[in-house]
């Protein structure tokens, strides 16, 4: 399926995060420009993994191009590797990326299982 796609959003949304029964803690904002239905924003809500189709209320946002969002979702590019070469701008306090880390140990569980069913 197409990465970002209305279907992509609905098959990612039944993730199951390795701590389901933790408190959310951490709102991180995701804008994606140059993707074929053009920009995309959304914001995943750890550890729970939900999903949001909005961008508000988020403690960091990451705005970043189609191919490196879908590298990352899929597990082909390491985020800190992204930002650190500056395919990522991040915004807001990165402070909160620290102070919630026990919270980001669920980020991968939130899209391992749509690895294989991501068009590459």
């Amino acid at each position: 399926m197409r990465f970002l796609s209305d279907e992509w959003f609905d098959a990612a949304s039944g993730a199951k995060p390795d701590r389901p029964d933790a408190p959310d803690s951490l709102r991180l904002g995701y804008i994606v420009s140059g993707g074929p239905d053009g920009p995309v924003e959304y914001r995943i809500v750890l550890p729970s993994g939900r999903i949001d189709r909005v961008l508000d209320q988020t403690d960091v946002t990451f705005a970043m191009d189609y191919e490196t969002a879908k590298g990352i979702h899929t597990g082909r590019s390491n985020p800190q590797e992204c930002v650190l070469d500056g395919r990522i701008d991040l915004r807001g306090d990165p402070a909160q990326l620290i102070a919630h880390s026990k919270a980001l140990d669920a980020l991968p569980g939130v899209f391992a299982h749509m690895y294989g069913l991501t068009d590459a």
